[in-house]
């Protein structure tokens, strides 16, 4: 089964553990907040990231990110914008969880065409 992959990216330590507190009660949330400090760009290049939310002003890493991973959602770490990236998250979860069941569904009719076959 493909693993979900959320990244959230956060200026400091505050702003981690005000959203993991957050986070805590998202079903199918067992992911990684990571600080900038120990998150650098690599991250990005090497784990399949869905959202990225950012706490403070980087118009570097914007920039990469709008130019490089289109894919990704980038949000704004705010108070305001809290609940916003939670329901981002549970938006993830439910839409990766839709696939991988989609996924067993084809794989049982697949299996059921077999042997009815037989």
């Amino acid at each position: 089964m493909s693993q979900l992959e959320l990244l959230v990216v956060s200026v400091d330590e505050y702003s981690t553990q005000m959203l993991q507190a957050r986070l805590q009660g998202v079903a199918g949330w067992n992911s990684k907040i990571a600080n900038s400090e120990e998150c650098g760009i690599e991250t990005l290049y090497s784990k399949p990231i869905d959202i990225v939310a950012l706490a403070g002003n980087h118009p570097k890493l914007n920039a990469l990110l709008k130019t490089q991973f289109a894919h990704v959602e980038v949000v704004e770490l705010v108070d305001e914008n809290m609940p916003y990236v939670v329901e981002l998250v549970e938006a993830k979860i439910a839409e990766h969880n839709r696939k991988v069941s989609n996924n067993y569904a084809v794989r049982d009719d697949a299996f059921m065409g077999f042997h009815a076959a037989e």
